[in-house]
């Protein structure tokens, strides 16, 4: 469950990265018709609300639209974000920080997740901080407490977590603050977001 860090500026709660590419089979083609090669996620059409919420957090990531790999992430953080803390709750009238991890996920896998932050770091696949790719957890130490936090990566260096005492916002782990208690992150085990969402 959720342990609060003494510090000011925010408090945590505890609530095969697969080499494997995502293909793309053809159909049959009568001779001299040329293929054309399936356009990547980033580029499939979406709706007008979801466009206008990746084009607001790319800037506010300062990437560019087109490497947001995930329309539907991006449209669930605009479901999420502003929800309050509430302790072992996982609702949108309240949630720590597995309850979100585990609500979003379940948006992309029936499969269960571990509920508590020190649990799901058990069934990650480790990646160094700069190989971090959008989907993927990571976690942080609070008050001597191994993988007392938990969050989901966004992109370059961003990641969305339900925060005790700003609820559900997202930081910037290259901020001191955050990059001084990362533990650790990685893709789930299962397989990345992006791999739960090509399936």
């Amino acid at each position: 469950m959720c342990i609060f860090a003494a510090c000011l500026a925010m408090a945590a709660c505890s609530s095969s990265r697969g080499a494997s590419k995502s293909t793309t089979k053809r159909t049959g083609t009568p001779a001299k018709t040329v293929s054309v090669p399936s356009a990547p996620t980033s580029a499939k059409a979406v709706d007008a609300k979801t466009q206008t919420a990746m084009k607001r957090y790319a800037k506010q990531m300062n990437v560019s639209v087109s490497s947001l790999e995930n329309p539907k992430l991006y449209a669930l953080l605009d479901e999420w974000l502003g929800v309050p803390y509430k302790y072992a709750g996982s609702s949108k009238k309240g949630t720590d920080c597995s309850g979100l991890v585990k609500s979003i996920y379940g948006k992309f896998t029936s499969k269960s997740l571990p509920r508590s932050s020190a649990e799901l770091a058990k069934v990650i696949n480790p990646a160094k901080m700069n190989k971090l790719q959008e989907g993927d957890l990571v976690f942080f130490n609070y008050d001597g407490k191994t993988n007392s936090h938990v969050g989901i990566y966004l992109q370059n260096g961003f990641f969305v977590h339900a925060s005790s005492m700003k609820g559900v916002i997202i930081s910037d782990l290259k901020s001191d603050y955050y990059k001084n208690r990362f533990s650790k992150g990685g893709p789930l085990r299962m397989g990345s977001l992006k791999e739960l969402t090509d399936r």
